[in-house]
Parts: C-alpha cells; sequence; structure tokens
C-alpha cells in the first residue's frame, strides 16, 4: 500500500479495516499512517472500548497508541491497562511496561498514582512498576526517583508478590546493592513471595550487582511489534495454537489443568 492508498479515507475507517484484518495481511504502510493521523487515538480507544470477536484487536491497539507518544494516547493506555486486563492477556505484562515507559519521565507521576491504587489487580500494578523501572534506566535523570519508588514498595508494600516483584526490578537496574538491608528485613517479615525470587538470589543479585536481564527488555518486547517478521511469527503461533485446541475432545479433560471437562471450562473462552 502506498500514501495515495488512504486519499480520501477517514481515520475511522483506515483503524477498522486494519482491526479487521487481524494478523494477515500485514501493512506497516497502513499502521504509520494511523499513527500520523492527529484524530487517531479516539478511534483507537473505541476498538479498546467495543472490541470485536477477533481477539488481537485490542493487542493491535494498544501498541498503536504506544507509538503514538500523546497525553491522549498515554490516557488510552492506561484505561487499556486498567479495563483490558482480559483482552490483553499475556500482553499485559509481555509489552505494557516497556509501551508505558516510551512516555519517558513525564509520566511518572502518572505512573506512580496508579501503582498507588491498591483495589487494582496485583499484575496491573506490577507492570506499572516494570515501567517506572524501565523509565530509570533509560533516563538517567529520572533513575533516581524510580529507585526511590522501587525501595518504597519493598519497604511498605503488603502485597509479596509486588514485593518480590520490586526486588527484582531493583536487581535488574543494579541498583539493589544500596538496598540489602531493606531486601532482608522483607525477606525476615514475610513479605516476599518466594516462588518470585528467593532469599539467596536476591541477596546474591544485590551484593553483586550482577542480573541476567536489564529493563531495557521491557523496549525490546514491544518495539519490534510491527514488522513482518513479528506478524509472520505471531500467524505461525496463533495457527498452531488454534490446531491444538481444535484437537482436544469435547469430554477430554482440559489442557489448562483445572481437572474439568474440556465443554466445561475452557472451551467457550477459546
Amino acid at each position: 500500500m502506498e500514501k495515495r492508498d488512504f486519499e480520501g479515507r477517514g481515520t475511522g475507517e483506515l483503524v477498522a479495516d486494519f482491526m479487521e484484518r487481524g494478523l494477515d495481511p500485514f501493512s506497516l504502510e497502513l499502521v504509520n499512517e494511523i499513527a500520523a493521523r492527529k484524530d487517531a487515538v479516539e478511534f483507537i480507544r473505541h476498538q479498546l472500548q467495543y472490541p470485536g470477536e477477533d481477539g488481537w484487536t485490542a493487542i493491535h491497539a494498544i501498541h498503536l497508541l504506544g507509538m503514538i507518544k500523546t497525553r491522549e494516547s498515554f490516557d488510552a493506555l492506561t484505561y487499556a491497562l486498567i479495563n483490558r486486563q482480559e483482552a490483553l492477556s499475556d500482553w499485559l505484562t509481555e509489552s505494557m511496561p516497556g509501551l508505558l515507559a516510551g512516555f519517558g519521565p513525564e509520566c511518572l507521576p502518572d505512573l506512580e498514582r496508579i501503582f498507588a491504587l491498591e483495589f487494582l489487580d496485583q499484575y496491573v500494578r506490577s507492570v506499572v512498576s516494570g515501567a517506572i523501572s524501565a523509565i530509570g534506566w533509560r533516563h538517567p535523570e529520572a533513575r533516581a526517583r524510580a529507585v526511590s519508588f522501587l525501595k518504597g514498595v519493598i519497604e511498605k508494600e503488603r502485597d509479596p508478590y509486588l514485593v518480590a516483584d520490586a526486588i527484582c526490578e531493583l536487581c535488574n537496574m543494579r541498583e539493589a546493592g544500596s538496598a540489602v538491608e531493606l531486601i532482608e528485613k522483607a525477606f525476615n517479615d514475610g513479605r516476599v513471595d518466594e516462588d518470585v525470587i528467593g532469599r539467596e538470589d536476591a541477596l546474591e543479585e544485590a551484593k553483586s550487582g550482577k542480573s541476567r536481564i536489564t529493563p531495557e527488555d521491557a523496549f525490546e518486547r514491544c518495539e519490534g511489534y510491527f514488522t513482518q517478521k513479528n506478524f509472520d511469527y505471531l500467524r505461525k503461533a496463533n495457527a498452531e495454537q488454534e490446531k491444538g485446541r481444535q484437537e482436544v475432545a469435547k469430554n477430554a479433560l482440559c489442557p489448562c489443568g483445572s481437572g474439568k471437562r474440556y465443554k466445561k471450562c475452557c472451551m467457550g473462552k477459546d
């Protein structure tokens, strides 16, 4: 597709066209045209609020919002974070931290306010923690604020999963060495989910300043989304997953491990 193919077509029509395609055919030109339209966010947000049956709609939408980098697109992205968890599934934790972090230090106050909402799902708050860590990693002027935030979570948070997650993020930033006492106290108080990170591993990483990953990974997971290579991979993986679902008999035990029959468990969700 070329620029002239979009002339005379409204933004809402282009957004709907892209969403209806699912994974095929992929058009980077269409993606870039949508992202360049000043009124794109309202139509993308509409797709998030009233998604069709295609499960890729919400996933495409958040990655489009991440390209636009306006206050309006950030607000739409946080709407998706809080309200579209089920539609985003694993993409919530895979892409959302990097997408949010892409808006830079200016969004830190908003992210801190969202994390403070204790009624939110722990995975949503974990995404916010990851975004703050990634901002601190990529923006030196925001590093001290990000480190202070993570230390505050380790010191005061009551959810063991989120405390463990904050320890991991601080280790990934190579900043946990200054928080060894806080980390030890959190373990002593029983406030760390040791299925996420054990005491020995946490203290070893904190004291050595070494970690297998860095917050930069959050950006890498989402920056290559709109490429032909990625869509080819997603199309293949999606086809294999669909084939696996079709091969499960209705009365067989559900592959999810619930112990229920497939027809009474995940069949209606697939």
